[in-house]
């Protein structure tokens, strides 16, 4: 049995819907949980790994902590890739500082119009068991 927040999920329970036992989580914040730690639909609870495991507890017990997913380009439909001239440490590096540009210039933008930053992440807003 998995032993999380002071809850026990059943090893032969679809992981899914064991995580609905936790107090707050139900199946659709139970979906996006499986989604963002990679946990497949038809997994049961005993076939998670310790990673799985581990990395959801840490996630539940503190969704405001942990860090945000993260975020790879998308290629078009028609692309096509060439022969690399760079090594894929400089094309992250590039591409790191690319997005840190974007980054500051969303945040630029908020500012002038006087809004709030809001998270994009629905489940770093997440409350359960004795939060609720």
């Amino acid at each position: 049995m998995v032993h999380n927040l002071g809850i026990n999920l059943p090893d032969n329970q679809l992981a899914r819907f064991a995580l609905t036992t936790i107090y707050g989580v139900g199946p659709h914040l139970s979906h996006r949980l499986c989604t963002r730690f990679q946990i497949h639909d038809k997994c049961r609870v005993k076939d998670l790994t310790p990673l799985q495991t581990k990395s959801l507890a840490s996630f539940l017990q503190s969704p405001k902590t942990a860090l945000p997913l993260p975020q790879y380009p998308l290629a078009p439909v028609n692309f096509v890739a060439r022969p690399p001239s760079k090594s894929i440490q400089e094309l992250q590096a590039e591409f790191n500082a690319a997005r840190a540009a974007q980054k500051q210039k969303r945040e630029e933008k908020l500012l002038q119009m006087g809004k709030k930053k809001k998270s994009r992440d629905p489940l770093t807003e997440l409350r359960i068991e004795s939060e609720l």
